[in-house]
């Protein structure tokens, strides 16, 4: 799929809930896929139309706040995952709080580089001394 933002996207642990604006009762709840400073995505077993207006709560798994705001519905592309056929809902923000986007970016990235550094110590652990390689 060809790169939609102008921006950078994370792979984030996050789920989200939307409803459209246009009055109906029907909520939305999926895995995302991607986040980044302009928007978000995710994979859904049935299409929404291009423009909508929705309203979101976007959680993560590693902090207590919420994602919540206003967006529009920019792409919408069939998308198979997992034997699942359905569609990756692109959406860009329209009314959100910056400081909790960066929060979660933040936060996102700082747990990864943990991930890797505890990776390596143990990559390192395992080749006895950091002083001497495997030969």
């Amino acid at each position: 799929m060809p790169d939609k933002r102008d921006s950078l996207r994370y792979i984030i642990n996050a789920k989200v809930a939307f409803k459209t604006e246009d009055g109906t009762d029907r909520v939305f709840e999926g895995q995302v896929l991607d986040f980044g400073f302009l928007g978000w995505s995710i994979f859904l077993k049935e299409n929404i139309a291009l423009n909508t207006i929705i309203h979101f709560d976007l959680s993560v798994n590693f902090l207590h706040q919420h994602l919540i705001g206003k967006g529009q519905i920019v792409n919408v592309a069939p998308q198979k995952k997992a034997l699942e056929n359905g569609f990756r809902i692109g959406v860009k923000y329209l009314e959100v709080d910056k400081d909790t986007i960066i929060a979660f970016v933040n936060e996102s990235q700082r747990l990864k580089k943990e991930a890797r550094n505890r990776a390596e110590e143990m990559r390192k652990k395992q080749w006895g001394s950091p002083d001497c390689g495997p030969f």
